[in-house]
C-alpha cells in the first residue's frame, strides 16, 4: 500500500513519458529556485539528462538560454532536440567564448548540473554582477571561491535538491497539453530479461546514453 496523497494521476500520458517525470522534476525545481526573468541570460552547464531538463524549463521562461559542456556530441544532441543555437565548449578558453558570444556581457543566471568540482568553482568567474548561481549537481567535497570576487559581484549562490509535489503536477500538465515532449531523452531500450547482460553498457560513454527504458515485459 502507498498513501494516496503521494500519488499523481495524469490523462493521455504514455508510460515512457510518465517514467521521465521524476528526472524532469529535478530540472524544473532548479529553474524555479533560479527565479528566471525574461530579460535574463541563462547558462546551463552540463548537457546530460539533468542539464537537458534544466535547459528545457529555462526555455519556458522566455529567457535567452546557453548550454556549456565539454562533450561536443552532447551539445549537438541538445541543439537538435531543444533547438538551442548558442553553445560553449568547456575548455581553457571558455571565458573568451562566453564573452564573444554575449558581446562582452556575462550570464545573469548560471545553473551547474555537472556535479564536478572544477566546473562548479569556475561558475563564479562566468557570472555577471548581481547574478544568481544555482548548483544542481553535487559532489562529495568542498566548493571554494575567491571571496572578494564574490562580494564585488554581489552574487547569489543557491543549491537545489530533488523536487516538490507541485513540480510533478506542473510537468504532468505540460506533457498533457503538449507544451513539452521529453520523449527525445529516451535513447536506449532494453528488456527486463537482458538487464544482467546489458546494464553495464548503459554507462559506457561511447554508447551516448541519455535515458534508458527497461521494459518490464515479464510482468503479467
Amino acid at each position: 500500500t502507498y498513501p494516496a496523497a503521494q500519488l499523481f494521476s495524469f490523462n493521455n500520458v504514455d508510460t515512457d513519458k510518465l517514467a521521465l517525470i521524476e528526472p524532469l522534476a529535478i530540472g524544473c525545481h532548479a529553474v524555479e529556485r533560479a527565479r528566471i526573468q525574461k530579460e535574463d541570460i541563462v547558462m546551463v552547464i552540463g548537457a546530460g539528462p539533468i542539464g537537458l531538463s534544466t535547459a528545457m524549463f529555462a526555455q519556458l521562461s522566455g529567457a535567452r538560454v546557453l548550454m556549456m559542456d565539454l562533450n561536443e556530441e552532447r551539445l549537438s544532441f541538445c541543439c537538435e532536440h531543444l533547438k538551442l543555437s548558442e553553445t560553449i565548449i568547456a575548455r581553457e578558453d571558455s571565458k573568451e567564448q562566453i564573452r564573444e558570444l554575449l558581446q562582452g556581457n556575462w550570464p545573469t543566471i548560471i545553473l551547474d548540473a555537472t556535479g564536478n568540482k572544477h566546473s562548479m568553482n569556475q561558475t563564479f568567474q562566468y557570472a555577471a554582477s548581481g547574478a544568481t548561481i544555482v548548483f544542481v549537481g553535487l559532489f562529495t567535497g568542498e566548493v571554494t571561491f575567491h571571496d572578494p570576487l564574490f562580494h564585488k559581484k554581489e552574487l547569489t549562490l543557491k543549491a537545489t535538491r530533488a523536487a516538490l509535489s507541485n513540480d510533478f503536477l506542473r510537468i504532468g500538465k505540460l506533457i498533457e497539453e503538449g507544451t513539452i515532449d521529453p520523449s527525445f531523452m529516451i535513447t536506449h531500450r532494453l528488456s527486463f530479461q537482458s538487464v544482467p547482460e546489458l546494464f553495464s553498457t548503459l554507462t559506457a560513454p561511447e554508447n551516448q546514453v541519455m535515458k534508458a527504458i527497461i521494459d518490464m515485459d515479464i510482468i503479467k
